[in-house]
């Protein structure tokens, strides 16, 4: 019993922890709707950062809060 009760307990933290994760997604296109290959996106905040690939597309993984 106590070891099911200790599994729960484990799961629930996972839960609420995975819980305070988002991604931030997008795309950076230029003055005529170009996507953009290699642009930098940075968070300030944070200094995490990712470059946008060959559609110009970029996605990070941030806690909610930071």
């Amino acid at each position: 019993m106590a070891k099911v009760l200790l599994l729960l307990f484990f799961l629930s933290s996972f839960l609420r922890v995975s819980g305070q994760v988002f991604t931030l997604s997008g795309t950076v296109n230029g003055f005529e709707k170009d996507p953009i290959e290699g642009a930098t996106v940075y968070i300030k905040e944070n200094g995490l950062g990712t470059t946008t690939d060959k559609d110009g597309k970029f996605a990070l993984d941030l806690a909610k809060g930071v």
